[in-house]
């Protein structure tokens, strides 16, 4: 045990140590670069340095310090600032009455849980008061982070063109932060613990992800995951998702059930496990899951270039042993559709078409005049 104790202290000094340094190098080179990200250049260095001094006093202090607490959440607040003078980047700011009610409703969940620490200190809670105390700030920190993966959308989607070549890069880095503490904090409010070392590494996120938008020409660089990379990604989400919902439901069932808390757990997962499989192995569903990513997340429906290696392997792959020719087109057309089987239709002599193979579909009946010409 305490050997796992040590490995993950060394963990959290390199994460928080590399963050700090990571954030004030982002810092020092968008001071020396006047005309970078326009009104909001002040507020991002600003947002940089404060990022910095809590990845220090996470280093020196410990995470769970009361002067960490401090600093994380005045790190918050510099980047609540950071994303509102963003917007002023292409004039919206001057339209912002649909976001300012969000923006404000975040900072103040943000005082709130800011005007917590002093109460912290003084009452010194035991017990059950110290477990309210965690819950409540834990939950400030799940609401702060889904408000500001809000913000962080608006700000992305209502801009134009150009004006998201610049935004690209601070708001992918903003997304991660917000989006890891999301996680990290949903998990602390379930759980009851908090694993605080490897949050040192947003800062070190947060200072590389705007130092590679400082890179001249980074408005063309692109992160292009493959497609099996994304259907992976979202399979391990949705699982992610099932169980914080199993998560969830069990322990509102332990608090609920009383004495027959054990029961009713051991049921429920016994259903949801049953559930899971059955979605799991349904074709459908993930044929269904596969042309929703496509759709959603990228331009072109197909993977081309993938696409077409797979057809000139499956038409190529010939020999004494392999299907023959007609039926290994039925194949590699069902490959690109998804398709569990299927037939070949050729044109005759007077232009009719009849059968010529068919794959992995014994049950159809097909006349020996297809389709008249």
């Amino acid at each position: 045990m305490s050997g796992a104790t040590g490995i993950w202290q060394a963990i959290g000094m390199i994460a928080w140590g590399s963050g700090a340094l990571a954030c004030l190098a982002a810092a020092v080179q968008l001071k020396a670069r006047p005309g970078q990200f326009g009104s909001a250049r002040l507020a991002l260095i600003t947002a940089l340095v404060v990022t910095a001094i809590w990845s220090f006093t996470g280093l020196l202090a410990g995470p769970l310090a009361p002067v960490a607490a401090l600093a994380d959440s005045l790190r918050n607040l510099s980047w609540l600032f950071a994303v509102y003078r963003l917007f002023a980047i292409d004039g919206r700011h001057r339209t912002l009455a649909a976001v300012r009610p969000l923006l404000l409703a975040v900072v103040f969940v943000e005082l709130l849980q800011l005007a917590m620490l002093p109460v912290q200190l003084i009452a010194r809670p035991t017990g059950l008061l110290a477990e309210l105390a965690f819950q409540t700030i834990t939950l400030f920190r799940i609401l702060l982070a889904t408000g500001g993966l809000m913000l962080v959308h608006n700000l992305y989607s209502g801009g134009g063109e150009d004006t998201r070549l610049v935004l690209r890069w601070p708001a992918l880095a903003f997304a991660l932060l917000w989006g890891f503490d999301l996680n990290h904090f949903t998990i602390s409010y379930l759980v009851g613990e908090s694993l605080v070392a490897v949050r040192g590494f947003g800062g070190l996120a947060f200072g590389l992800l705007l130092g590679i938008g400082l890179i001249r020409g980074s408005e063309t660089l692109r992160f292009n995951p493959s497609r099996a990379v994304m259907f992976q990604s979202a399979s391990l989400m949705l699982v992610g998702a099932y169980l914080v919902v199993m998560v969830v439901i069990a322990r509102w069932l332990a608090w609920a059930g009383q004495q027959l808390t054990a029961d009713l757990q051991l049921a429920f997962v016994g259903i949801a496990a049953i559930a899971l499989a059955v979605v799991a192995a349904s074709c459908r569903r993930r044929a269904w899951l596969r042309v929703t990513l496509a759709k959603h997340l990228f331009r072109h429906r197909y993977d081309y270039r993938e696409e077409w290696l797979r057809f000139t392997r499956t038409m190529a792959r010939g020999g004494p042993d392999q299907a023959p020719l007609p039926e290994r087109v039925i194949r590699a057309v069902a490959n690109m559709t998804d398709s569990p089987g299927g037939i070949l239709l050729t044109p005759a002599d007077q232009g009719d078409l009849s059968l010529a193979s068919r794959w992995q579909w014994p049950t159809v009946e097909v006349p020996a005049l297809a389709l008249p010409a």
